[in-house]
């Protein structure tokens, strides 16, 4: 029972999304004018955001490099397989052909080949796994903070802004 009328604190994982984000923000503005070449320019909300998950958003960059440099690759394979099985073939049938390459090449392309599209689906699957990750750090944090500022706004406001109203805004806008 709070007497006070204050609403009871977030602890522990619940508050740190609100927390990154305003040091992440306070960051932003302590750094424009340095970065920035534009005396009056407003920080970034998507550097800011960026920030909150760097890691997650370049490794998910990463993961889509791969998978779309790897379909590159697979053509080059398969015209290496064709080569060989011509190779081999002519080498079967005229007896006066240079000797036909060992089978080992061909199951090295083969293999090859399927490690490609092993790589590429791994590849693809992890981009949306890291993004799905950067993004739920995101939307809670957006979440807290706009929670956390109809804490704290005045009565005047507060008549304005119903709770259906805000539960809107969150789970439409930002969801």
């Amino acid at each position: 029972m709070a007497s006070c009328g204050k609403p009871p604190r977030a602890t522990g994982w619940l508050r740190q999304p609100s927390r990154i984000l305003a040091g992440l923000w306070q960051r932003v503005r302590r750094e424009a004018p340095h970065s920035r070449p534009a005396a009056n320019a407003q920080p970034s909300l998507a550097y800011a955001l960026f920030q909150m998950a760097p890691g997650h958003v370049l490794r998910a960059l990463a993961a889509r490099l791969v998978a779309e440099l790897v379909p590159v690759f697979i053509p080059l394979l398969v015209k290496l397989a064709t080569v060989f099985a011509q190779h081999k073939r002519h080498a079967a049938r005229h007896a006066s052909a240079p000797p036909s390459p060992p089978a080992w090449q061909g199951y090295v392309f083969v293999t090859a080949m399927f490690a490609m599209l092993l790589l590429y689906s791994w590849a693809f699957q992890w981009f949306f796994y890291e993004i799905g990750k950067a993004t739920i750090i995101v939307r809670s944090a957006l979440v807290s903070a706009m929670y956390r500022k109809s804490l704290v706004l005045s009565a005047q406001a507060r008549a304005r802004l119903t709770s259906g109203k805000l539960t809107n805004l969150i789970s439409t806008d930002i969801g």
